[in-house]
């Protein structure tokens, strides 16, 4: 058995950052990050407890619950806001240690394509693969499907004994099945998941990381502003712990597993060539690797290929159901609405006429029918989706993804563009550093997993970032854009622009 050093503590607490909201404690950030080494062996104790005997301290099991406004939906409705847990920065910055310490253990079970939690790997990768993939169909003349899965309330409705493995009642769990709405049958299905040895055991966790992890989320509870009463929470993680994705993770990732298999028996699992050696472009391939599909913590795009168009409807119809069931049978609600949880397909081949017009025909908005173990399925099928922040388009272009970014840019010129942009009292050279990091950044934001191959394109996208530079210099057509390029192309991403023209 090995617990975290001092020096680990202390790091945890060196990495505490200032201006954050204080606990019920009144410890603030700033004595944490800049005194580590004086804090550090007051505290080290309680690490060793809570390592050697599962006891953690009842004041840094909860704490007050602030909401946040989404920015995004009514404001009258529950929904549109998110649950803030202020706690005790000594709790947390034990817990972050305790993390750091076993993430190798949490890496190691997570599903190959599950990136959210992996250190040093950007939510950009997870569109690149999804991007990417879709090219490789394109390239190949092969249909193509997407399915977009999206949960309601992931994080809060976690069965922390299919994760964690903790003591359960048959109280908790009916209420529960009541507050999800799961039938009979899937309700036994749950039962049967439960009998089931829990993600922790499956990741080979060792007995004493299994039982701090699970005196972490024994008792915990929350408590609102100007209320004297608390409540006793034992469903979900703990919102803004560093072990809320860690618990979700394991139990998502316990999921996975099983989908990958269960696609795997069904035939209808895709693959990609495994090269031998990493590259632009790899010459040399060793056998297939299996290709199930990105996942960024909550967020699962399933990846789908197939020689005929009438197969992949087939398997997309399979796959949804197999993907949907398994949700409901560990406790997870797929939120199926228009805009989260969605179909993209993409035909090719002998057939894909009529299945392009009974999807994607004058009467939009078709669905796709999928017949699950206790109930049937309608997901909406799109032609474009929102993910991760980047515009996916069911034929892979990039040209509406493209003017959506640039929109963007201007807004946000166009937002300061008298105060800041335009200002004549500001140098030049610091309006053009703030242009390149407030406008530009909207603009490359998911850039990198652009792919443009076609010069028209290029050019709409070069003349789309000199128009914002003509913007910013309050020019419109007096001055050829080739004395523009000279000063702002290729540097534009680089290093402040210098221009030697006048505005008149």
């Amino acid at each position: 058995m090995r617990v975290p050093s001092l020096f680990d503590l202390e790091v945890s607490l060196r990495r505490v950052q200032p201006g954050k909201a204080v606990g019920r404690d009144a410890i603030p950030p700033e004595l944490c990050h800049q005194f580590p080494g004086m804090l550090g062996p007051q505290i080290y104790p309680q690490l060793l407890k809570l390592c050697c005997h599962g006891a953690e301290a009842l004041e840094h099991k909860g704490g007050r619950l602030a909401v946040a406004y989404k920015r995004k939906g009514p404001m009258a409705h529950c929904e549109s806001y998110r649950s803030l847990l202020v706690s005790s920065h000594i709790g947390k910055t034990i817990h972050r240690t305790l993390r750091q310490h076993q993430n190798d253990l949490y890496l190691n079970f997570m599903q190959r394509q599950q990136y959210g939690g992996r250190p040093r790997i950007s939510v950009g990768f997870a569109l690149h693969m999804t991007r990417s993939f879709l090219r490789h169909s394109q390239d190949h003349a092969q249909s193509s499907g997407l399915i977009f899965l999206d949960l309601t309330e992931a994080f809060y409705r976690v069965l922390r004994p299919l994760a964690l493995g903790m003591a359960h009642t048959d109280e908790a769990i009916a209420s529960v099945a009541h507050r999800l709405q799961l039938d009979p049958g899937t309700l036994h299905d749950l039962y049967a998941v439960l009998s089931e040895p829990d993600a922790l055991h499956e990741a080979s966790v060792p007995r004493f990381e299994r039982r701090y992890l699970q005196a972490l989320h024994q008792d915990t509870y929350f408590y609102l502003e100007g209320q004297d009463d608390w409540v006793r929470t034992t469903v979900g993680s703990r919102p803004g712990d560093s072990f809320a994705d860690v618990v979700f993770g394991f139990l998502w990732a316990k999921v996975l597993h099983k989908l990958e298999q269960a696609m795997a028996e069904a035939g209808i699992l895709s693959s990609l060539p495994k090269p031998n050696l990493p590259g632009l472009y790899p010459t040399q391939f060793d056998g297939q690797v299996n290709m199930l599909g990105p996942t960024w913590c909550d967020d699962l795009c399933i990846c789908l290929q197939a020689a005929a168009p009438r197969k992949l409807e087939s398997d997309a119809m399979l796959a949804l159901s197999l993907t949907l069931d398994l949700c409901r049978q560990h406790g997870m609600t797929p939120n199926l609405k228009a805009g989260k949880t969605e179909v993209m397909l993409s035909f090719r081949g002998p057939g894909s006429t009529g299945l392009r017009r009974k999807y994607y025909g004058a009467e939009r908005g078709r669905k796709l029918q999928a017949l699950g173990e206790h109930c049937s399925y309608e997901v909406h099928v799109t032609g474009e989706y929102r993910h991760l922040g980047g515009l996916l388009h069911v034929s892979g272009d990039l040209k509406k993804e493209v003017r959506r970014r640039l929109a963007q840019a201007h807004s946000s010129l166009g937002q300061h563009r008298r105060i800041l942009y335009q200002n004549a009292h500001i140098t030049l050279n610091k309006r053009s550093h703030l242009f390149q990091t407030i406008v530009l950044s909207q603009l490359t934001y998911g850039m990198e997993s652009w792919v443009v191959d076609d010069a028209r394109t290029k050019a709409y996208i070069h003349s789309g970032i000199m128009r914002l530079y003509r913007r910013l210099l309050k020019l419109i057509a007096l001055i050829p854009r080739s004395q523009i390029e000279q000063y702002a192309w290729p540097s534009t991403f680089r290093s402040p622009v210098r221009f030697y023209v006048s505005a008149g």
